[in-house]
């Protein structure tokens, strides 16, 4: 039974370290710009719920760096990455409720997003939550 313990914790944690060295090397194809291996290597990490792999994703289809250009794609990234945690993600779709761009102009949702961002500390997400409050 511990041997088999064992190898489940070592799976889960080279699982882990081998998708965070999809979204290194993903960065750095990034980096380089060879956009269309980046991209697999993103939607690779974010498959496997590497919530700012998704993120980057979702902002290469809203600027079609090495993907399809899609308002809407990229929308449905961002969503995964704001539901698993990234503070970008979710900025980026209060962008995108604020200006109706790859979803439908709601203030309401834009509130909500740049205040989950703002509640994972992130500084853009509160001055913009801030900022339409008034």
């Amino acid at each position: 039974m511990k041997t088999v313990l064992k190898w489940l914790i070592g799976a889960v944690l080279f699982g882990n370290l081998a998708l965070a060295g999809d979204f290194d090397e993903a960065e750095k194809k990034y980096g380089k710009g060879d956009y269309e291996k980046a991209a697999k290597l993103f939607k690779q990490s974010c498959d496997a719920g590497v919530a700012e792999s998704c993120y980057n994703l979702g902002y290469m289809y809203n600027n079609g760096e090495g993907v399809k250009y899609d308002h809407f794609k990229a929308v449905e990234l961002y969503k995964k990455g704001c539901d698993g945690g990234s503070a970008l993600g979710c900025i980026s779709l209060g962008v995108s409720y604020e200006f109706g761009e790859g979803a439908r102009e709601d203030i309401d949702k834009a509130l909500e997003y740049y205040g989950k961002a703002c509640n994972m500390k992130s500084l853009f997400g509160c001055e913009n939550y801030a900022r339409l409050k008034k």
